[in-house]
């Protein structure tokens, strides 16, 4: 059997954790946007029904899991899963025909949750400011990753706020 791909979670949160606030994404960072398009392109992507409407569309050049308890529920070019374990069979077996290492959790609140346990890796943008919102990125204890990259980014004209991207890798 082939080598288990790296699970690993993207994701962008404030200060207090918010990563959705009415369906949304509650800022607009141009550079974290092109962190997680770099990160995710030609790989296979997990996904909760809700986070994939928010967006709208497939992203090009990604192969989308899309979980979900609505058992009729079916996107033309995405594959479907009822569980987390099916959505983590699905994407392993995606990576392997693509060839692909990584798996990439893409959110929201609930598919963090489910695959927090598995995941070896997390890319992390803390947003700096505390922000009101109704989708929360799950607690994790800290001991549990050692930080392996954290690179800066200021406020600018662009951001309205500034932000870190850590690499986080499980102990």
């Amino acid at each position: 059997m082939a080598h288990q791909p790296t699970l690993t979670i993207v994701a962008a949160l404030s200060q207090n954790r918010v990563i959705g606030a009415n369906g949304a994404i509650p800022w607009d960072l141009p550079d974290d946007r092109l962190f997680f398009r770099r990160t995710t392109l030609g790989k296979v992507l997990i996904l909760g029904r809700k986070t994939y409407e928010s967006i709208g569309r497939l992203l090009p050049d990604r192969t989308h899991i899309i979980l979900t308890t609505q058992k009729r529920y079916s996107v033309p070019g995405a594959l479907v899963a009822h569980t987390p374990t099916e959505a983590l069979a699905l994407a392993t077996q995606e990576a392997e025909t693509l060839h692909g290492d990584e798996i990439i959790v893409a959110g929201g609140s609930q598919v963090y949750a489910a695959f927090l346990p598995l995941a070896k890796r997390m890319f992390l943008t803390i947003v700096n400011v505390t922000i009101e919102g109704d989708a929360y990125f799950p607690e994790f204890d800290p001991a549990a990753w050692a930080e392996i990259t954290r690179e800066h980014h200021a406020k600018d004209q662009r951001h309205a706020y500034s932000f870190d991207i850590i690499t986080y890798e499980r102990t």
